[in-house]
């Protein structure tokens, strides 16, 4: 793994010990770019595009989870905005 770094120049202390403990559950997944795991693969998609959550997901990373786990229920905390709506039945 590449070294723990901070995005404004300050301390990393306590991200280097939260690595350090959870080092061996870790793991990088070149596939989750900052576009897959946030709401900025949505800006295309049709209905979704208008909506701007900066806390959100992607529809494909959504997408992927389900058709991976096969789930029989989906909790959707977005009240049905469509980020599950095409893979559950």
């Amino acid at each position: 793994m590449e070294p723990v770094t901070s995005p404004n120049g300050g301390s990393v202390r306590e991200r280097q010990s939260l690595r350090d403990r959870f080092a061996g559950r870790l793991s990088v997944n070149s596939e989750f770019t900052r576009k897959t795991v946030s709401y900025q693969g949505n800006r295309s998609a049709p209905g979704l595009r208008w909506m701007k959550y900066k806390e959100g997901f992607s529809r494909s990373l959504v997408e992927r989870f389900i058709d991976e786990r096969q789930p029989t229920a989906v909790l959707d905390p977005f009240a049905g905005i469509g980020a599950t709506e095409s893979t559950v039945s």
